[in-house]
């Protein structure tokens, strides 16, 4: 059974913690109209803050869990939503690099085939272990990308993220992502969460 975006969210809204932007905000939260919001607020209040932070303070600022699969590996990360938006230019098409200080995602605004490489070297600093995720104990993924079948699950209900796919042949889905790990990766997550996995 998939989710159903509307039974999350309710009707095209949706409650935001303000925390998925920044932890300056942690204990308030607002209703959005997921159509017509965008990453302003994110671009503002989190994409200048340091990103070499450690696991405990990613969590606290919002930092979303996701899992990425690439060739042979598979790797789990904790980062801010924005970096989980594959095709950005369609997300935003108003943002502009050039506009920023900050280097964004070193400017790969969508994840094309040719592009998997550098992106996936660009969040390098975002990248975590199953030992790791048991220190911390995040409860769930939010997000899975499956670059090599070109799948992106999402279970976010607040921004309609497996719709901002890089090219046409890619699939998204609003689902739970664990059901859809391939089995690498439903290994390392095994790790840390035990023999819970869906099969």
């Amino acid at each position: 059974m998939t989710l159903n975006r509307q039974e999350v969210a309710g009707n095209g809204k949706g409650t935001i913690n303000l925390i998925v932007l920044s932890g300056y905000f942690s204990n308030n939260s607002f209703n959005i109209n997921k159509s017509a919001w965008n990453l302003t607020w994110f671009k503002i209040l989190v994409m200048q803050k340091d990103r070499t932070m450690t696991i405990q303070q990613k969590i606290e600022e919002g930092y979303i869990l996701g899992g990425i699969r690439y060739s042979e590996q598979c790797n789990f990360y904790l980062m801010p939503i924005a970096y989980w938006i594959l095709n950005y230019k369609k997300y935003d098409p108003h943002y502009n690099p050039k506009d920023w200080e900050f280097t964004f995602r070193d400017n790969l605004l969508i994840i094309t085939d040719n592009d998997i490489r550098d992106f996936i070297k660009a969040i390098e600093v975002d990248k975590i272990d199953s030992s790791e995720l048991t220190n911390v104990k995040i409860l769930n993924i939010v997000f899975y990308i499956d670059f090599n079948i070109k799948l992106f699950v999402s279970s976010f209900s607040d921004i309609d993220v497996e719709e901002y796919l890089p090219q046409d042949d890619w699939e998204g889905i609003f689902d739970n992502p664990i059901k859809y790990l391939f089995p690498g990766c439903k290994t390392e997550w095994n790790k840390y969460e035990g023999e819970d996995v869906p099969k």
